[in-house]
């Protein structure tokens, strides 16, 4: 039988090559593929789970057992399945079909607890403890962002059906865990379920009123004056550990300068602005460029809606957005140029 070196020599290839190749796992090769591989395997494995999960909702119907007990089975036995699969450390195509079982089973289980008490609460009140159980013990982060994110849109739903003008205020609470879970993080990585929750205050303040009156969400005004009570507070707090770290007075003063102006914004623009400002400082302190685009884009929008909800004329709108770019623009000019005076002397 020819050995490994033979065959090499005789087709002229590595050996050190070759041996890699031979002695790698089907799964590290499948995480190699191209990137086009790697997606068409996720939409197969995401089709698969479909296919097997209405197989089974439809064998369960068919059998005649009951609608709710039985979407608890099926949620169970699909959320133990892909626990497992995950578990087992698969490539891709498997990963991504143990992701969409858990997120499935967690899914059907939620629905049929609401559908068994008759209200939304329930449904959330199943899928938080799963998430935070998740995000101590998931083996995955995308399950993670998942359960977390479902278990969100749970609570705000609930929220939104009861008519309750608390969801913005709820939101903001999640900000601030989110905050805290990213700036002093447990052992376990959290991230994925934090970055769910300290994108529930931008992201819900799309829908309120003084943004979006067509699609807007039950929304109180003392819910939104509390969200953006919370919302400064945290930015403040973000501030305050720059402020310990600043050495000279010059750069205590430029940092002073920057809170107040940005505290004055984001009072007069919605709540959403105050979030926004929140998500682009926790991505300077953090590091995330992802955080830091999402909440640039943010601001972007929740301006452009101020503007145009502004009941005045266009000379006086443009008027408007002139004197605040003078400010914001020597400000700039002062916080640039102060380094440099500092150097000098």
């Amino acid at each position: 039988m020819m050995g490994l070196q033979e065959f090499c020599t005789a087709v002229g290839i590595d050996e050190t090559s070759a041996s890699a190749v031979v002695g790698s796992s089907p799964r590290d090769q499948e995480q190699d593929a191209p990137w086009y591989v790697r997606v068409t395997l996720g939409v197969a494995a995401v089709i698969t789970a479909a296919v097997i999960v209405a197989f089974g909702a439809a064998l369960l119907a068919l059998v005649g057992l009951d609608i709710e007990w039985a979407g608890f089975a099926l949620g169970a036995m699909f959320f133990g399945l892909g626990l497992h699969r995950l578990a087992s450390e698969p490539g891709e195509f498997g990963t991504t079909l143990g992701v969409v079982f858990a997120v499935a089973g967690i899914s059907l289980a939620s629905a049929a607890a609401g559908a068994l008490f008759e209200t939304l609460w329930a449904a959330a009140a199943l899928a938080v403890p799963v998430a935070g159980f998740l995000a101590f013990r998931s083996p995955n982060d995308t399950l993670q962002f998942l359960a977390s994110g479902l278990a969100a849109l749970l609570i705000f739903g609930a929220l939104a059906i009861n008519d309750s003008g608390a969801g913005l205020a709820a939101a903001a609470l999640m900000t601030a865990l989110g905050t805290a879970l990213l700036l002093r993080p447990p052992a376990a990585n959290v991230n994925p379920s934090a970055y769910v929750l300290v994108l529930a205050g931008p992201l819900l303040a799309v829908l309120t009123p003084e943004v979006a009156p067509s699609v807007a969400m039950p929304v109180s005004p003392f819910s939104v004056w509390f969200a953006r009570a919370v919302l400064l507070v945290i930015f403040l707090v973000l501030a305050g550990s720059f402020w310990r770290r600043a050495k000279s007075a010059g750069g205590r003063l430029r940092l002073a300068g920057f809170t107040v102006t940005a505290v004055l914004v984001a009072l007069a623009l919605p709540a959403g602005g105050s979030a926004a400002l929140v998500l682009m400082t926790i991505a300077y302190v953090i590091g995330s460029r992802p955080l830091a685009l999402g909440g640039i884009a943010l601001e972007a929008y929740f301006v452009t809606s101020f503007y145009f909800d502004l009941d005045a004329t266009l000379l006086d709108k443009s008027l408007l957005l002139m004197a605040v770019g003078v400010v914001l623009l020597g400000l700039w000019s002062l916080f640039a140029r102060a380094p440099a005076a500092e150097a000098q002397s």
